[in-house]
């Protein structure tokens, strides 16, 4: 292994820890992102990041299926009683690793084999007792097995216990050879062929073994009971070996385990392979068959944040089409605007008289209020309707401001049993949290708010009304003299009809050298200025529009997402842009 895969390696275990950490905030997002990727992580974390801190020391595990005998294999293969053998079915539940003096203490420290708890093989019936941790590797020095080379007994790959398939899963990543042990009940096995085939596919040497075979015919049937096992699990062409059935045999592990067609025997055999050939090239396919397994999970992250980002996408096109249904009316703030555009046409003595005439009124309308106020009330009680206010128009436009939020409210909620996974739970978890009321106050709160006109609309306005002013000489001489009856005549006829009235409608009349003015300036001007008013008012309603989505993304939006962008912000920050950098490396060594 190069340093620089090497350091590709160590840079991507952490990363993948880092998004494993951050992916946790998110169950249902986590659960979809890391499923099918115990194999590649098996590799990362049990082969490809350790690579075998001690160098050329091959790893060789006895695997297989229940009661193949594999106990029994291990300890011939030591010549002595190391690993428990019992007569039950997964009897083996903890990995026993035998080394010399030199691989045990790497074994203890953690530096030959990484994942596991490690611990000295002081009770012989530790490995077969479900009291022992469930990570615990037990540890036995054998100083007669050489330095390059360690010896594995490991947990049944099919056992009827679901942890020993993690353990067995586990030690066949971290190792390098193994011994595939079956018996002619097992090696069609389902289960025990396919464990063996994701083996090979990862890049181990598998060397299989007849167990409890028939020897006749120079063990005919075996041989080929074994080549139907090789074509299942796609291994390669190496030598294999047999034990016969033999009752005798129990209790005697210093008998050898032949090879068919004259190799040596399987002790022999292991002692002949060179350990560092095998470590470089066990290596470098794994590298190979990791990079495959990261590409795919990375792919289906992509997938997934591909997913997150439509679903965010669509629920702010809702938002941003709910806006465009927003049709809000001007009011007093842009009449004011057009009338005093018109007041700055006035001659000086116009202007003197408005002026007098708009302070004037104003104190008027405040003495006369409470003398008119019982009157006005009778007769709005008798059938009169008041005339459209500043405030029934605040009015009503809250409430087209409230029912369109609503509105796209609901088919938020509407949406979310129809979106896939994770998608669906993280922003229902959202939903069950948000008080939709009360975003929605929050929405009209923040959208009919008063504030002041944009310099930008403002000036936009007083370029169009100079245009229209320079090029409609008549309806500027219509708007003139309407301000000058507007600037003159509302004190006037206020002063007389206080007089015939005592009081009643005063305040009203008053009023129009102020803000009705205002407001009547911009009915004037709707219809005096028909052909650009549209154009005229175009700006401040794309304002008003821009403000009530900026409302529905910040206070509805934004809340049914908040997990949805946070989980897209994971899969696409840095840690991910980490793991790719690093998984082309890989992709470029193997």
């Amino acid at each position: 292994m190069t340093a620089k895969i090497g350091q590709a390696i160590g840079e991507l275990a952490a990363a993948v820890a880092r998004l494993r950490a951050a992916a946790a905030e998110y169950p249902t997002m986590a659960e979809n992102l890391f499923a099918g990727a115990d194999e590649w992580m098996r590799l990362l974390h049990y082969k490809l990041l350790p690579h075998l801190g001690g160098g050329g020391c091959l790893v060789i595990a006895v695997a297989g299926g229940t009661n193949t005998g594999k106990s029994t294999v291990f300890n011939m293969l030591l010549g002595g009683n190391v690993s428990p053998v019992r007569p039950t079915a997964a009897a083996t539940c903890r990995p026993v690793v035998a080394a010399n003096a030199h691989r045990a203490r790497q074994c203890l420290d953690g530096l030959l084999l990484s994942g596991f708890r490690p611990l000295p093989l002081s009770d012989p019936d530790a490995p077969i007792s479900h009291d022992t941790p469930p990570d615990a590797l037990f540890v036995s020095q054998q100083d007669a097995l050489p330095d390059r080379l360690v010896l594995m007994d490991i947990p049944d790959v099919d056992s009827i216990y679901p942890e020993h398939w993690e353990l067995a899963e586990n030690i066949q990543a971290a190792g390098d050879v193994l011994v595939a042990v079956v018996t002619p009940e097992k090696y069609k096995d389902e289960r025990v062929v396919a464990f063996f085939k994701r083996a090979r596919a990862a890049g181990r040497h598998v060397l299989p073994l007849m167990n409890k075979a028939d020897p006749r015919g120079d063990f005919a049937a075996a041989r080929a009971q074994l080549d139907d096992f090789r074509r299942s699990a796609n291994l390669e062409r190496r030598p294999a070996f047999v034990l016969p059935h033999d009752f005798n045999m129990a209790g005697d592990f210093h008998r050898e385990i032949a090879a068919l067609d004259g190799a040596l025997p399987l002790r022999a055999y292991l002692d002949t392979l060179d350990a560092v050939s095998i470590k470089a090239e066990v290596y470098q396919d794994t590298i190979r068959h990791f990079s495959t397994q990261f590409g795919a999970f990375l792919y289906t992250l992509g997938d997934i944040a591909k997913q997150l980002r439509a679903v965010a996408a669509d629920f702010e096109a809702r938002a941003d089409q709910c806006a465009e249904h927003y049709d809000p009316e001007p009011g007093e703030d842009v009449g004011r605007l057009v009338h005093a555009f018109v007041q700055s046409k006035r001659g000086p003595l116009r202007r003197a008289v408005g002026y007098v005439n708009d302070k004037i009124g104003q104190g008027m309308f405040s003495v006369w209020r409470r003398a008119s106020a019982a009157l006005r009330g009778r007769a709005e009680n008798d059938g009169e309707k008041p005339a459209r206010t500043a405030d029934d128009l605040a009015e009503a436009q809250h409430l087209r401001v409230e029912t369109l939020a609503r509105t796209v409210a609901q088919e938020w909620v509407q949406a979310i049993p129809t979106l896939g996974e994770p998608a669906r739970s993280l922003v229902s978890e959202e939903e069950g949290k948000l008080n939709i009321e009360a975003a929605v106050r929050e929405v009209v709160a923040e959208t009919t708010r008063n504030v002041e006109l944009s310099q930008t609309f403002q000036e936009h306005a007083r370029k169009t009304m100079e245009a229209w002013w320079n090029d409609h000489a008549v309806g500027r001489r219509v708007l003139m003299e309407l301000d000058w009856i507007l600037a003159a005549s509302p004190l006037a006829v206020a002063l007389t009809m206080g007089v015939l009235t005592g009081g009643f409608g005063v305040p009203e009349v008053a009023a129009m050298s102020g803000t009705f003015a205002s407001t009547f300036f911009a009915k004037i001007m709707e219809h005096q200025f028909a052909d650009h008013w549209i154009k005229f008012v175009q700006p401040w309603r794309d304002e008003q529009r821009g403000r009530f989505r900026r409302a529905l993304r910040t206070h509805l939006a934004d809340a049914f997402l908040a997990k949805v962008h946070a989980s897209i912000a994971v899969l696409e920050g840095d840690i991910v842009e980490t793991m790719r950098r690093c998984h082309e490396q890989c992709r470029k060594e193997s």
